[in-house]
């Protein structure tokens, strides 16, 4: 995510603030394309990740092995 960030801000803007990628080199444009895929590719995995551990998690919440505040915590970040 750093790395697709520090290369949106390489881009060129137009008068209207919009980008401008006829402006920007392609090594740029291709990096953009690579950090932007690497960052969706982590986000799919972790959503993913999410959605096996409910799943896998129900039968133990329902016998009561495991409380339901810990799923509904999950992701929770002060």
């Amino acid at each position: 995510m750093r790395g697709l960030l520090n290369h949106l801000g390489r881009l060129s803007l137009d008068g209207q603030g919009q980008f401008d990628l006829s402006a920007c080199e392609a090594p740029v444009l291709e990096a953009i394309v690579e950090d932007a895929e690497t960052t969706l590719a982590a986000i799919h995995s972790g959503l993913s990740a999410i959605g096996h551990l409910l799943a896998h998690s129900a039968v133990v919440i329902e016998d009561g092995t495991v409380g339901a505040d810990s799923l509904e915590s999950l992701g929770f970040r002060p």
